[in-house]
C-alpha cells in the first residue's frame, strides 16, 4: 500500500524536481555568450540563482503550510533524532568552515571566495543542495534522461571543437582547441569550461548512464554514455579516465546477482593486484604509469601530475601552519607564494600563473578549513559509502547514484572543486542519501 504524501511534500517536491530539472538541462548546457574566459562567472551567477531560489521557495511552502496549520511544527526532539549520520557529519562540516572564515586572517575573502569562487557562501550552498534534496527529492527515471540528453549536446559541441570548429565562439576569435597551451591559456571544451572540469563531470555522467541502462533497461542511454567516453579518450585527462574507470568496474559485483558477486569481486581484486605490481616493477612504462613507478620508489619529482607534485608540496607547507580550521574557505592564494611560468606566444611574453587551489579537493578542505572540516566531510562521504555498499544490490537507485560518487571522489584526488561541476556530483550523492532511492519513478 502507498503511503499517503505529508502536507507539503508535494509542493516541496515539484519545486526540487524543477530544481533539478533546470540543474541538469540549462545549468549545464548555458556557457554565456562571452566564451570560456567568463563562463565560471556565467556559471556561478546561475547557480546563485537556482540554488537560493529553490531554497526561498521551499522555506515559504513550508511556512505557508504552518500559517494555515495544514502542516505541524516537528518537536525539537524528534528532529533531532530523524537527522541521518551522514546529515549531522554535513552540518559539522558547514560549522567548520563557518569558523574557519570567522578565523581566517583573511576574512573578508572568505565569504564569496577569490578566484574559484569556492567561499562560505558557496560551501553553504553545496551543503544546503545536498540537505534539501536529500530529504524532499525522489529519484525519477526521467531527470536520468535530461542529464542524458544535456550531456548528449555537450558532448556534440566537445567533439565539433575537438575536429577544428568553434561553435558558439566560445574560443578567442580565429582560435581552436587545438591552440590551446599556445596561443590561449588551458583547454576547453563543451559548455563546461576547462577540461579538467569537464572530465569531473563525466565521472558523475558515465557511470550513471551505464548502471541506469542495464538496470534501468533505458537503453537510449547508452548513446550518451558512448558520446562521453568517446570526448573523454579524445581530451585525455588522466583524472578524469581513472575517475570513469572506478566508477564503472568497482561497483561491478554489486550489480551482480548475489551468487556472482564474490567471484566478480575476486577477478577485480585479482586484477587491480595485477595492475599494482605492473606498476610497481616494471621500469619505463609511459606516461602517469611511469610517474607512479617512480613514486613507490620514493622518487617524487615536482612536475609530475602536470606539476601536482610541486602543488602538494607547497600547499602542505600551508596547512602546517594553520592545520585545525586552515586559512579560510578559497583563500590558498594568499598564503601560497609559489607559481607557474609558461611562455605566451601570442603576446610574446612569459606568465605568472599562482597557485589557488590544491588540485586534490581532500587537500583542499584541509588547507582552506582546516582537519575538522576535512573529517566531517570524509565522514558523510564514508556514511554514504556504506550505504551504497549495503543496498546497491536491491535498489537500482542507489547503484546509479552511488557508482557516479564514486567515480568523482576517485578523481577528486587530482581535481577541483568548482561550481561548474561540484553540483552535479551533490546530486548524486543527494539522491544517494535519499530515504526514496528504492522507490524511483
Amino acid at each position: 500500500m502507498r503511503r499517503k504524501t505529508q502536507p507539503g511534500r508535494l509542493f516541496a517536491e515539484k519545486i526540487t524536481d524543477a530544481y533539478l530539472a533546470l540543474m541538469l538541462s540549462v545549468f549545464l548546457l548555458w556557457p554565456g555568450i562571452d566564451g570560456y574566459t567568463k563562463i565560471t562567472a556565467v556559471k556561478y551567477r546561475l547557480f546563485l540563482i537556482l540554488t537560493l531560489a529553490c531554497c526561498a521557495a521551499v522555506a515559504l511552502v513550508y511556512l505557508e503550510l504552518l500559517m494555515i496549520r495544514q502542516c505541524r511544527p516537528v518537536p525539537f526532539r524528534e528532529l533531532v533524532r530523524a537527522i541521518r549520520p551522514a546529515e549531522w557529519l554535513m552540518l559539522g562540516y558547514v560549522l567548520c568552515s563557518l569558523l574557519s572564515s570567522l578565523l581566517s586572517p583573511w576574512r573578508a575573502d572568505t565569504w564569496l571566495g577569490l578566484g574559484r569562487r569556492e567561499g562560505f557562501l558557496t560551501l553553504a550552498l553545496y551543503a544546503a543542495v545536498f540537505l534539501l534534496l536529500g530529504r524532499l527529492a525522489r529519484p525519477k527515471k526521467w531527470l536520468l534522461d535530461v542529464f542524458g540528453a544535456g550531456m548528449s549536446l555537450c558532448c556534440l559541441l566537445a567533439l565539433w571543437q575537438l575536429a577544428g570548429g568553434n561553435p558558439l565562439g566560445l574560443y578567442p576569435e580565429g582560435l581552436r582547441y587545438s591552440d590551446a597551451g599556445k596561443a590561449y591559456s588551458g583547454a576547453y571544451l563543451g559548455t563546461i569550461g576547462n577540461t579538467d572540469i569537464l572530465a569531473a563531470v563525466m565521472c558523475v555522467a558515465v557511470p550513471a548512464f551505464f548502471y541506469g541502462a542495464w538496470k534501468l533497461r533505458r537503453y537510449w542511454l547508452l548513446a550518451p554514455l558512448a558520446l562521453c567516453l568517446t570526448v573523454s579518450v579524445w581530451m585525455d585527462v588522466s583524472a578524469g579516465l581513472l575517475g570513469i574507470a572506478a566508477g564503472l568496474v568497482l561497483p561491478l559485483p554489486l550489480a551482480l546477482r548475489e551468487k556472482k558477486r564474490r567471484a566478480a569481486a575476486l577477478v577485480i581484486g585479482a586484477g587491480l593486484l595485477v595492475v599494482f605490481l605492473a606498476v610497481l616493477l616494471l621500469p619505463d612504462l609511459p606516461g602517469i604509469f611511469g610517474e607512479a613507478h617512480a613514486l613507490l620508489h620514493g622518487q617524487a619529482e615536482d612536475e609530475f601530475g602536470s606539476g601536482r607534485i610541486y602543488i602538494w608540496k607547497n600547499v602542505w607547507q600551508a596547512v602546517k601552519e594553520r592545520p585545525l580550521f586552515g586559512g579560510g574557505p578559497d583563500t590558498l592564494s594568499r598564503r601560497i607564494t609559489a607559481y607557474f611560468e609558461r611562455y605566451d606566444e601570442a603576446r610574446n611574453t612569459v606568465i605568472r600563473t599562482g597557485i589557488d587551489a590544491a588540485h586534490n579537493e581532500y587537500l583542499n578542505i584541509l588547507a582552506n578549513q582546516g582537519i575538522f572540516a576535512l573529517l566531517c566531510w570524509l565522514g558523510a562521504l564514508g556514511c554514504s559509502a556504506a550505504r551504497f555498499v549495503r543496498q546497491a544490490g536491491e535498489r537500482p537507485a542507489v547503484l546509479i547514484c552511488g557508482s557516479a560518487v564514486l567515480g568523482y571522489c576517485v578523481q577528486a584526488f587530482f581535481g577541483i572543486s568548482m561550481c561548474l561541476s561540484t553540483p552535479f556530483f551533490l546530486i548524486a550523492w543527494a539522491m544517494l542519501e535519499n530515504r526514496e532511492s528504492g522507490r524511483q519513478k
